[in-house]
């Protein structure tokens, strides 16, 4: 199946003038379909991480640049195999909300959900972010270095991208979209 195939079928939206906006009604299945593929990346590398320090040679190597813990505090495989659980339920949240022509898109648990993905991606990406900054923390240099490289502003570039997805995707009418008729005359609630 063509995933972004899929999320990109909806029809363009009419222009008052006539024309087509099909690169403003994209713009948002795109921005969902490039942050549930990040999420579904992360997803992937927590499941090999249940089972193997990949692409590290040991696991004390990927405590240190990975997690930035000493071996003996990393994270069980149960609570890694969840992050995993957690990350796809992210990916799918994000994915639902960027196709706005379902009904479910509209459905307050999809919307809160992927809020609370954005939240959540925030904290953790900003969070990393400032601590170095602030003296924050005591985990090693090559965990500090991949925070600040990759980690937290792939956090946050995935926080700003569902985020955008989310605004751009509101129900029609009051900004919480609460009673408001859809734009085929239904109700935007699911």
């Amino acid at each position: 199946m063509n995933v972004l195939g899929w999320l990109l079928d909806e029809p363009p939206v009419e222009r008052a003038s006539g024309g087509p906006t099909a690169d403003r009604s994209r713009g948002p299945a795109a921005a969902g379909a490039l942050a549930a593929g990040g999420l579904l990346g992360a997803a992937a590398f927590h499941a090999v991480w249940v089972v193997s320090p990949w692409p590290l040679g040991s696991w004390a190597e990927f405590a240190e640049l990975v997690v930035g813990v000493p071996e003996a505090e990393l994270p069980s495989a149960p609570a890694t195999a969840a992050v995993a659980v957690l990350l796809s339920a992210a990916a799918w949240l994000v994915v639902t909300a960027a196709r706005p022509g379902r009904r479910l898109a509209a459905s307050r648990l999809v919307r809160w959900g992927a809020w609370t993905v954005t939240g959540i991606l925030a904290l953790r990406g900003l969070g990393g972010l400032l601590a170095p900054a602030l003296a924050l923390g005591t985990a090693p240099d090559g965990f500090r270095r991949w925070d600040l490289l990759l980690y937290s502003p792939l956090c946050t570039a995935l926080a700003a991208l569902t985020a955008f997805v989310l605004l751009r995707t509101r129900p029609v009418g009051t900004p919480d979209g609460a009673g408001d008729e859809g734009p085929s005359g239904g109700s935007a609630r699911a």
